[in-house]
Formats: structure tokens, C-alpha cells, sequence
């Protein structure tokens, strides 16, 4: 939706009468049919109102999967189970462009391995978790390989793909673990990737970005006219985007009062209001934020 979220535990998006202007909301005006997948079990977080409200058509959650994958844990379950459903919802739309979100969730705590994963690689649910989780990540990578291919197979339009992480995870690195609380570079640094029509292969951008940029830029990449204060986020391909260095970047562990902080070029200051406490670390000159 190219906002922050409310800097608090509650989850006030889902509610009714939250105000927004997400995507699925405004290309729905467009003439777009939409639908939102997830592997995760769809009560989660109020995940149904929460995808309604943003817009969203249609929503498959792991209790609408024919038949449901084994639960991998107490949230997740196997990802590949979506590519047949996203895909199937897909060649559908031949007469209406679309947009499709993802969501996937094997990789999140407890780390268990679906069958088709523990079967190809060298680890089991025995193996100590940063494995397990880089097994997980490479079945992403291979669920993602079949999504892509799949949606240029049933689709003949150009199509713009954009690759994302919600937040990194923690195993340690700096006494933390998971993701809730983790302020650090393993926590808050995500893929942000883009594969469409125009885009050289390859080409980066020279500072980092931010989530909230994902709704301007695809705007502006179906050329779409927005208003710039309707967002926080900028486009990334916006006449300012190599002026990065002096746009700070936002943070907030997940529980209240725990840490916020904000990164503004290689500079990153975090508060602890519980403790009253604060930090600053140089990234370029501590990447590994040990100083």
C-alpha cells in the first residue's frame, strides 16, 4: 500500500473502515481482476479482512488448497502447493490484466522441511535451523522458478514480476533470533527484485530501498498517474532515486516499545524506549554491527 504500518502491536489494517489506497484497490478501477495466495494457514492475523480491505478479488489461504498440505509447524506449510492454483486463477484472466499477490511461508519458524525438500537435500528436521532454512530458501527460489515460468507459459501479455522478503531471520548473529525484535541488517536488509519490460538485467540501483516503494513503482511502471502524498514510498525510477543517500528508511520491532530506529544512507540510529537506551552504527565502515 506504500505506507508505514501503525507503530503499534495491534493490527489496525484489518480493520473496516481502515483507510487506504492500495494496489489491488486502485487497479481494480483499471479494469484488473486480483487474488492473493498463501500457503499459511489463512486465519492467521486476520489475513482474509486484511486482504479485503486492501482490494483483493479472491483469496486462497492453506484451508482453501484442494487437498491442504501438511502443516509445516504451527503457520507454515509447502509453498509448491500454490504454483497450481496461482497458475490455474491466471490462465483464467485472458481477458483482463491481473494482479497476483504471493505469500509464502515455508521458511518461517519452526523451519520443518516439506517431504519434496528433505528428500533432495542432505538435512533433515535434525539439522540445526540455519540450514534447514537455506534448504527452505532454495525451495523458494525453486517455487518461484515454476511461478515465473508458469505465468509466461498462460500468459501472453508482458508481464512485470516483483520478488520481495517481508523481513529477514535471525539465528544468532547478535543474540537474537527469528525476526519479531531483530533491528539488525539480518532482520531489516530483504531482495527487492524486479523483472519486467524495460528492465536491463543486471541493473541496480546505488542505495537501498524501501517496501513501501513497491506501490509507486509499479505505478509508474504501467504508467498510471498517482498523487506523490498518497504514498511514503517513491518510485524507483523517479527523478530524485539517486538522491537515496539523504531519505531515511524507517523501522520497529514488532512488539511495543522495544526498538525503532531509522537508516539514512550508511547511518542507522536505534532507540530502546523500554530501557531508554539508543545506538548508532556506521554500515559502511561496520557492516556486521559489532562496534
Amino acid at each position: 500500500c506504500g505506507r508505514y504500518p501503525s507503530m503499534q502491536h495491534r493490527i489496525l489494517e484489518t480493520a473496516d473502515n481502515y483507510p487506504s489506497q492500495c494496489l489491488p484497490k486502485v487497479l481494480k478501477k483499471l479494469g484488473y481482476d486480483s487474488a492473493f495466495f498463501q500457503s499459511a494457514d489463512g486465519r492467521f492475523e486476520g489475513r482474509p479482512r486484511l486482504v479485503a480491505n486492501m482490494g483483493f478479488d479472491k483469496f486462497v489461504g492453506w484451508q482453501d488448497l484442494r487437498p491442504p498440505p501438511p502443516l509445516l509447524g504451527y503457520l507454515a506449510a509447502n509453498d509448491m502447493a500454490l504454483v497450481k492454483p496461482a497458475l490455474g486463477w491466471a490462465a483464467k484472466t485472458k481477458d483482463n490484466p491481473f494482479f497476483m499477490g504471493i505469500l509464502t511461508s515455508a521458511s518461517h519458524h519452526p523451519y520443518h522441511l516439506p517431504r519434496w525438500i528433505a528428500s533432495k537435500k542432505a538435512i533433515g528436521q535434525g539439522s540445526p535451523k540455519p540450514l534447514r532454512y537455506l534448504a527452505l530458501i532454495h525451495g523458494a527460489d525453486e517455487m518461484l522458478r515454476r511461478l515465473v515460468l508458469g505465468i509466461q507459459r498462460v500468459n501472453s501479455r508482458p508481464t512485470i514480476f516483483v520478488i520481495t522478503g517481508d523481513h529477514g531471520e535471525a539465528f544468532g548473529e547478535h543474540g537474537g533470533q527469528q525476526h519479531d525484535n531483530i533491528y539488525t541488517e539480518e532482520g531489516l536488509h530483504v531482495p527487492f527484485v524486479l523483472l519486467a519490460p524495460g528492465i536491463a538485467p543486471g541493473s541496480s540501483l546505488p542505495q537501498p530501498r524501501a517496501l513501501i516503494d513497491v506501490a509507486p513503482t509499479l505505478f509508474d511502471l504501467i504508467k498510471h498517474p498517482i498523487a506523490k502524498t498518497a504514498f511514503d514510498g517513491r518510485s524507483l525510477f523517479s527523478s530524485d532515486a539517486d538522491a537515496d543517500s539523504d531519505v531515511p528508511r524507517y523501522f520497529a520491532c514488532w512488539y511495543d516499545n522495544v526498538c525503532a530506529g531509522k537508516v539514512t544512507g550508511t547511518t542507522k540510529v536505534v532507540t530502546f524506549p523500554n530501557v531508554q537506551g539508543w545506538a548508532v552504527y556506521d554500515l559502511a565502515a561496520d557492516p556486521d554491527e559489532v562496534k
